[in-house]
C-alpha cells in the first residue's frame, strides 16, 4: 500500500481548506503573503473608491481604452482582482468521480482538446454544480495575455494584484502572484511546513510524556503491591505456625478453601469459552456467577458449551439474547454457579 498517497491528500486538504480558517493578518507571520483588498469593477463607478472594506473600480479599467480621468491612488495597495465571469470563456465539464488532483488533471487534457486554446495561453478555474452530484462543474477560461496586461494597467493606478478570482468560484483563484510580491516566498513556506512540524511533535511531547510517566507509575505500584502480596503470604505462614493447633490449621485451610477468588473465576472462564465469545461485564456474588457480552454464533450454544464445566453449574440464559452489529452475532447474559473445589 502506498502511504504517500494518503499523506499528501491529507497535505492537499490542510492547504486548501484549513489555511481559509486562519485570518489573513495572522497567515503573514507564517506565510509572509500581505493582507489585500478585494477589488470588484462596477459599470457606475468613475473612480477607484473603498465601499465596505472592499475597492471598486470603474469598468473600463478591464479594458486597455481607460478614461484618463480616473485617479491614481497616492499608496499603492494590494488587491485581489475578482473578475466578472462575462469576461471568461465559460462551459459545463462532467467528470467521473475522482480526487482534486486528477481532477484538475483532467480537466486540462480535456480543455486542450475541446477548446480552441492551448494550455499555455490561458488560466483557468472551476465552480462546482450545488444542484447536482458534485461531478459536474462550470469552467471559466481567461486569456494569459489579458491576465498580464490587466495586471500591468492596474499597477499604473496603484493597484498591486496579489491573485485573481472569477466571481462565481472564489474559492479558488486563477492566477497567484504571491510569488513575485514576496521575497524568498519559498522559503516562507519552509519555515511555516517547519513550524508545523514542531508544533505537532511539541503536541506529541505534551501528550506522550504523561502516558509514559503513569506507566512507569503503574510499574512502581505492580512492583510494590507484589511485595506487599509476598509480605501477606509470609505473615500468613507466620500465623499459621503460631497457631499451634493442627484442628485449628486444619479449619483455617479448609476456610480459606471454601472461599472463591475472583481469580479462579476469570481462570475458568478463560478456559471454558472460545475465541469468538467477547466479555463486556462479569459480576460474582456469594458463588453466582453472572457475565454478559457477545458471541459470533448462537447463545444457546454457548450455555450448552458452559453445562460441560464441573465448577460452572446450572448455567442458563438470564437476559434477553439480542442481535449484535453484525449479522452472527448475538448479545446475552449468561447466570451460573460456581464451585471452587470441583475439578
Amino acid at each position: 500500500m502506498n502511504l504517500m498517497r494518503p499523506i499528501g491528500n491529507a497535505f492537499y486538504l490542510w492547504r486548501s481548506e484549513i489555511v481559509k480558517l486562519i485570518p489573513e493578518s495572522v497567515q503573514f507571520f507564517f506565510t509572509g503573503t500581505p493582507k489585500a483588498k478585494a477589488l470588484y469593477f462596477s459599470p457606475t463607478a468613475t473612480d477607484i473608491s473603498n465601499r465596505d472594506g472592499k475597492l471598486i473600480a470603474p469598468n473600463d479599467l478591464m479594458s486597455a481604452n481607460v478614461a484618463e480621468e480616473i485617479a491614481s491612488l497616492r499608496k499603492p495597495v494590494v488587491v485581489d482582482v475578482i473578475i466578472d465571469k462575462k469576461h471568461c470563456f465559460e462551459r459545463n465539464v462532467t467528470l467521473p468521480p475522482m480526487n482534486t488532483r486528477n481532477r484538475e488533471k483532467v480537466i486540462a487534457l480535456d480543455t486542450q482538446r475541446a477548446t480552441p486554446f492551448d494550455a499555455s495561453e490561458i488560466y483557468w478555474s472551476l465552480a462546482s454544480d450545488k444542484t447536482e452530484t458534485g461531478n459536474k462543474f462550470r469552467q471559466f477560461i481567461f486569456k494569459r495575455s489579458e491576465t498580464k496586461a490587466l495586471k500591468l494597467r492596474l499597477q499604473q493606478y496603484g493597484l498591486i494584484v496579489r491573485q485573481f478570482y472569477i466571481d462565481t468560484c472564489e474559492e479558488q483563484s486563477l492566477v497567484d502572484y504571491r510569488g513575485d510580491l514576496i521575497k524568498r516566498y519559498r522559503l516562507w513556506h519552509v519555515v511555516n511546513y517547519l513550524l508545523s512540524a514542531a508544533i505537532i511533535i511539541l503536541l506529541a511531547v505534551s501528550i506522550g510524556r504523561p502516558i509514559y510517566a503513569d506507566t512507569k507509575n503503574l510499574q512502581e505500584l505492580q512492583a510494590e503491591l507484589a511485595l506487599q502480596r509476598n509480605e501477606a503470604v509470609h505473615l500468613r505462614e507466620v500465623v499459621a505456625q503460631s497457631e499451634g493447633s493442627k484442628e485449628e490449621k486444619s479449619l483455617f485451610l479448609s476456610e480459606l478453601h471454601s472461599h472463591v477468588l475472583v481469580a479462579d473465576v476469570l481462570r475458568e472462564l478463560t478456559i471454558r469459552l472460545p475465541d469468538t465469545v467477547w466479555l463486556s461485564s462479569i459480576q460474582y456474588n456469594q458463588g453466582t456467577v453472572v457475565f454478559s457480552g457477545t458471541i459470533d454464533g448462537s447463545a444457546a450454544e454457548l450455555v450448552l458449551l458452559i453445562a460441560q464445566s464441573r465448577k460452572l453449574n446450572n448455567p442458563r440464559l438470564s437476559g434477553q439474547v439480542s442481535r449484535g452489529q453484525q449479522a452472527t452475532h448475538e448479545n446475552f447474559e449468561i447466570t451460573a454457579s460456581f464451585e471452587r473445589g470441583a475439578s
